[in-house]
């Protein structure tokens, strides 16, 4: 999979702008997008273009939730799932970032602006500490691997840190990993998919190196993926989804 500048070994600089991240952002984790940038050396450049417009990143990204939540009414309701406190914290934490996220690919990419809606709910405080990929029984890794290969995005390279966050709670990762892919191959989910995500831009007109760009494009392709997967996941846990 893509590489990454993992949080515990951001030093110098780099923990500096990690720390900078999860402070404006309103997130425990960085996310992996800018890890990824770390490792290509394009964070600094990318970061400073958006770090001043966090606002207006919270807005477009709760009209992305919303319009995602809307993509996803269609289709059959996910078999209800047991969703521990952590892991509704986990999956609360992750639709605040992947909805953060995709609006900050699209301003980076020069995208059009989606609009401009409400506020998203705050992270989770307490949210599990994140598990090294490396680290997980092999039967894990396998359920992390089935998932990140079944969804459209999954010729990106990026393996999703959602399924690596859920790790923390086997029983529901390996629940998940049952029943998720066929959902991930439905016709009706990629056409979701296709109606979030926006077609390829081109490099030269976003002002970005050619590496940010084209890593930026993938990470589109993959973060619309999975907010919309979040989303649905929601709708798994028959009590409703702890925000707080």
């Amino acid at each position: 999979m893509i590489a990454e500048v993992p949080e515990a070994e951001a030093t110098g600089a780099l923990a500096r702008c990690y720390a900078d991240i999860r402070q404006k952002l309103g997130m425990p984790v960085v996310n992996l997008i800018w890890r990824h940038l770390a490792a290509l050396g394009e964070i600094d450049g990318c970061w400073e273009r958006v770090r001043d417009d966090i606002g207006l990143i919270e807005r477009h990204g709760a009209v992305l939730k919303a319009a995602s939540h809307a993509l996803i009414a269609p289709l059959p309701a996910p078999a209800p799932l047991d969703w521990t406190s952590p892991g509704q914290k986990i999956l609360v934490s992750y639709e605040r970032g992947n909805s953060l996220n995709l609006a900050t690919v699209r301003l980076l990419l020069g995208c059009p602006e989606p609009g401009e809606g409400g506020s998203l709910p705050h992270a989770p405080d307490h949210v599990p500490p994140l598990p090294r990929f490396a680290n997980l029984p092999p039967v894990l890794q396998a359920a992390i691997e089935r998932l990140a290969e079944a969804g459209p995005g999954a010729d990106t390279g990026i393996r999703p840190t959602l399924w690596v966050h859920l790790a923390c709670l086997p029983d529901l990762l390996k629940a998940i990993a049952a029943t998720m892919p066929a959902m991930l191959a439905d016709e009706r989910f990629r056409t979701a998919h296709a109606r979030l995500t926006v077609p390829a831009v081109d490099a030269a007109a976003t002002g970005l190196s050619e590496t940010a760009a084209l890593a930026l494009q993938r990470f589109n392709r993959r973060i619309g993926e999975m907010l919309l997967i979040g989303l649905y996941l929601g709708r798994s846990c028959p009590d409703g989804l702890e925000t707080d």
